[in-house]
């Protein structure tokens, strides 16, 4: 991330606490986070994914594997994020830290978010064309 010194302080504590960043590989939109996602910093996730999935990305990918922690305002966005992708017609898929996957499996969202163990596997089981991979 870029530019911290023009945005206000809970944006540059964000940032500090958060490294996320955008891959875009064809039809396919991929986000890796490191770091904590709390109630300010998923504020940045939100920059940082914009309006995906958008246009002709056909997958949305979270790897949250470097994620520390994430509070209820992160598991929240990935809800969010699920509908907007169900909505159109896009995927979404969840590659969770050991405690994110257990925080989704005790809220349920495991039953709504398809979650993997890498975001190659994701590519390869969502049926994502090679160029994503």
């Amino acid at each position: 991330m870029t530019g911290n010194q023009d945005r206000d302080p809970a944006a540059r504590a964000a940032a500090a606490l958060l490294s996320a960043d955008v891959t875009r590989r064809d039809s396919c939109c991929v986000v890796p986070g490191a770091g904590e996602v709390d109630m300010v910093a998923v504020e940045e996730v939100r920059r940082v994914v914009g309006d995906e999935p958008a246009g002709r990305t056909q997958a949305l990918i979270i790897d949250m594997r470097a994620v520390c922690f994430c509070g209820s305002a992160g598991v929240s966005y990935l809800a969010e994020l699920a509908e907007r992708a169900h909505a159109r017609q896009a995927h979404l898929a969840v590659v969770p830290s050991p405690p994110l996957n257990r925080v989704l499996k005790i809220v349920g969202l495991d039953r709504a978010l398809p979650t993997y163990a890498t975001d190659a596997v994701a590519v390869a089981d969502l049926g994502i064309p090679d160029q994503c991979r």
